[in-house]
């Protein structure tokens, strides 16, 4: 099939029409809908378990950074290399 052909067949679609009142009834059910509310109890504990979360993480990356750190200044006293690279300048 040659492009021209290929539009000709997209020139052929026709716009749909919706069924009359049809977003009215959508908003009608939308507003009917019930509230959820979340209580406070609920938030400040998922907020707590948020910030405890957080605590944790940023002890272990900060525990790994001191590791390493400890690590490769043990690697310098012994004359070792602490990459694993082959190729040094």
């Amino acid at each position: 099939m040659k492009i021209e052909e290929k539009l000709d067949l997209l020139r052929t679609i026709q716009k749909v029409e919706a069924p009359p009142y049809l977003f009215t009834r959508i908003v009608a059910k939308i507003k009917n809908e019930p509230e959820v509310e979340v209580s406070t109890g609920k938030i400040t504990a998922i907020g707590l378990a948020l910030f405890i979360l957080l605590l944790v993480n940023i002890a272990i990356i900060s525990n790994n950074v001191s590791r390493k750190n400890s690590q490769t200044g043990i690697a310098q006293s012994y004359g070792l290399s602490s990459t694993n690279s082959f190729y040094h300048d």
